[in-house]
């Protein structure tokens, strides 16, 4: 810490702020993601990004759902939930 002033006892402090969760799509397709019970409220990735993650509605479950994004057929599903509280890896099938 520093001093601001030579006439004041003030300090100040760096804080700095991350998100807890940042989601990666590593495929070659773009991606609809969103939190289980809130699809509606969906973001997408483009192949290649990254995203940090906040959930919509804390009060729902804090599981993620993921489909493929294609404009011109609205035919995908949504996958079974991920928990993305736990670490490791995960296989999910997009229909």
């Amino acid at each position: 810490m520093s001093l601001v002033s030579d006439q004041e006892s003030v300090y100040t402090k760096i804080v700095s702020i991350a998100p807890k969760y940042i989601v990666v799509n590593k495929s070659p397709r773009k991606l609809c993601i969103a939190q289980t019970g809130n699809e509606f409220l969906f973001d997408t990735l483009d192949s290649g990004d990254r995203r940090e993650w906040y959930w919509p509605d804390s009060a729902n479950d804090h599981k993620l759902v993921i489909k493929l994004d294609n404009e011109e057929d609205s035919r995908w599903l949504w996958s079974s939930p991920l928990d993305i509280k736990e670490t490791g890896t995960e296989s999910i099938t997009l229909l």
